[in-house]
């Protein structure tokens, strides 16, 4: 399996692009699809989907915001007695520590040196607080830099520029957005995330009416991955998934007639449903649409793509694909006379074939595409656009990035 990346469209300060590979749904698609053989993923890509999953759980970890547990990510919720995060972070540090980077000669960065350090502090903080004050939990998403740095942004930002502030002005500042409940949770251009909280007197009611903090839910989601040997390919697995998400959307108009939902859901798992068993982690989260639905979802999906190019430059797009559709592909499978399910479904196809659409346009006309194959219609002329044009667009960038007199 060959993976492009183009080094230049990363940014280096966007910790999203990191935590987007190291996560739950990267490690689980990549292990089945190994198990498998799928696109000729090879076995040993179990090893890797393994390291994957191992930090997800250390970002989860160190990143709980909420007191109760987040369903199907136990390390998500608030550092407890009774919650995994003590036992895990003591298994982290022994992973960590075996972790060596192989270039001329194994060496271990000081990244990974430093990712111990934070991780035995924690332990050893959360052991102070248990102790010391009695904390009944601690949130280790409000300990880390974000918050600080929003903080002391909008420390800057009162008084329109109060980049330098003296000790008396600072303490005037804190006491005006102590009382404005700051405001604001994020700091405007800072390399950091909103803090996720509802202000600095989020707390106020509940400390004055003393209500007791909502209790802690223990997590009972496994993940279980289909052993069964099948030969599919990732877009075959990829349009189910789809078809799944155009069921929920479907399912939600019509509630809960049983016609329209023995018609568009599968009464039970099948092989066709396994990237759908991958990604699901709650009970609720995704469902499984039927044989035939999937295969009206394919047809449709298919043809869009076929004639998309040819129509796209037609006024009321929309309608115009709406009635060429009906009058090449056949949708007589619903029966419910009370919900009109083929003008439902054809509206919510259409729309987000075409927002799919016009997203990978406008990566390529910005220059942010991987080709892994080579581009046709629509694609090829967006990136011959882009080619031509690329010149002159970065000298406008280096215009914006000049510094203000």
């Amino acid at each position: 399996m060959h993976i492009y990346i183009c080094k230049s469209d990363i940014k280096k300060m966007k910790v999203k692009n990191a935590t987007q590979v190291f996560s739950r749904t990267v490690s689980a698609i990549m292990r089945g699809f190994a198990l498998r053989g799928v696109s000729g993923v090879p076995v040993s890509a179990g090893d890797t989907a393994d390291f994957l999953l191992f930090f997800d759980k250390l970002f989860d970890s160190l990143n709980a915001s909420t007191i109760n547990v987040v369903e199907g990510k136990e390390l998500r919720g608030a550092v407890t007695n009774t919650s995994p995060h003590v036992e895990f972070w003591q298994y982290a540090v022994r992973y960590l520590e075996n972790i060596k980077f192989f270039n001329r000669k194994a060496s271990q960065p000081p990244s990974v040196k430093n990712f111990i350090f934070t991780i035995k502090r924690i332990m050893y903080l959360r052991t102070t607080l248990s102790t010391t004050t009695n904390a009944k939990f601690l949130c280790t998403r409000h300990i880390n830099q974000d918050p600080l740095e929003n903080f002391f942004g909008c420390i800057r930002n009162h008084g329109a520029r109060n980049i330098n502030p003296t000790c008396h002005s600072f303490l005037l500042s804190f006491k005006t957005l102590l009382i404005n409940n700051f405001l604001s949770p994020h700091s405007p251009g800072a390399n950091c995330e909103e803090d996720d909280t509802e202000g600095g007197l989020a707390e106020l009611s509940n400390l004055l009416s003393g209500e007791p903090p909502s209790p802690v839910m223990e997590p009972t989601h496994t993940v279980n991955i289909p052993s069964t040997q099948v030969q599919v390919d990732a877009a075959t697995y990829s349009q189910t998934y789809v078809a799944g998400y155009i069921a929920r959307k479907i399912s939600m108009y019509v509630k809960k007639c049983v016609l329209c939902t023995n018609e568009l859901l599968a009464n039970n798992e099948t092989d066709e449903h396994f990237l759908i068993t991958l990604k699901c982690y709650t009970s609720k989260a995704l469902l499984y649409p039927s044989t035939t639905f999937i295969k009206i979802f394919s047809n449709i999906w298919t043809y869009l793509n076929s004639i998309f190019d040819s129509i796209c430059h037609i006024p009321n797009l929309k309608q115009t694909i709406h009635n060429v559709v009906l009058q090449n592909i056949a949708i007589d499978n619903f029966t419910c006379e009370q919900h009109n399910i083929k003008s439902y479904l054809l509206d919510i196809i259409i729309r987000f074939f075409i927002y799919t659409k016009v997203i990978a346009l406008n990566k390529i006309l910005k220059g942010q595409y991987n080709m892994v194959t080579p581009f046709t219609g629509l694609k090829q002329l967006a990136f011959e656009h882009y080619r031509k044009n690329k010149h002159k667009q970065a000298k406008i960038n280096s215009v914006k990035q000049l510094p203000r007199v």
